[in-house]
């Protein structure tokens, strides 16, 4: 693996310029927080854009690529796709992978996907879902693991919030569990289907925490997201639903 391929000029500026707008962003969030926990948003942020990078650099440098690296360059070759051929590439997006399809559908100018990945139906849907990625970073991997990292952050916060409000524990000691736990912070933060998985959970969580105190009612938007998050798991680990579905019919009960 030629890790020139992810610290290009380009790479490292679209990383940094995402970075900036993250912080941007969390910083007017945190604005919007309590002063008593707001440390903690911020805190949050930072520890998992440091881990996300830690992820990445110990996949591209120490192990030599694997898994989140593959995921990526199945993405490019999407975005590849998208400038060769619009239409292929949505007869992609929306179609189970077979070998065969693999290679009508790409060739020496796209690129290849990693065979391993395009085998396997949950891998490729990782792909699927960084190619969005790839198009906003300008293929930057570091930027799309921030911004992936960002996410999970803020699903991880709404939890914390969450529970936060029902006083079962203090917020020191929620905040390390659902914040600032070390090895959910390097697995689940970097380009991978524990991220996704983690992020599409808790988002899901949430949504359903906020349905039960009748913070919020259900809308079209929170629909559709419900939606999303849901389509994702049931394409990547679709055992997770029933789980949701058990933990969270246990918690309306109480």
């Amino acid at each position: 693996m030629e890790t020139s391929n992810f610290f290009s000029a380009t790479d490292l500026l679209s990383a940094f310029v995402w970075v900036i707008i993250i912080l941007l962003i969390s910083n007017n969030r945190a604005q919007k927080i309590d002063e008593k926990i707001r440390p903690y948003y911020i805190w949050n942020v930072i520890y998992k854009l440091f881990f996300s990078l830690v992820f990445a650099l110990i996949y591209i440098f120490y192990y030599g690529g694997g898994d989140t690296t593959a995921y990526w360059d199945g993405a490019n070759c999407l975005n590849n796709l998208l400038l060769e051929s619009p239409g292929t590439l949505i007869s992609e997006l929306f179609s189970e992978p077979n070998l065969k399809m693999m290679f009508d559908h790409f060739n020496k100018k796209t690129g290849y996907p990693p065979g391993w990945i395009y085998r396997e139906p949950s891998a490729w849907f990782i792909c699927k879902i960084s190619f969005f990625l790839s198009l906003i970073t300008f293929k930057s991997y570091l930027a799309a693991t921030f911004i992936v990292s960002f996410l999970v952050a803020n699903a991880t916060w709404g939890v914390f919030n969450n529970i936060k409000n029902y006083n079962l524990v203090s917020s020191k000691k929620l905040a390390f569990a659902f914040l600032f736990f070390p090895s959910l912070n390097f697995w689940c933060t970097g380009l991978s289907k524990d991220s996704f998985m983690l992020l599409s959970s808790f988002f899901i969580i949430s949504i359903f925490f906020n349905l039960f105190s009748k913070n919020k009612k259900l809308s079209i938007s929170i629909c559709v997201f419900l939606c999303l998050y849901i389509y994702i798991i049931y394409n990547v680990r679709p055992f997770l639903i029933a789980c949701l579905i058990g933990g969270l019919s246990i918690a309306y009960g109480t």
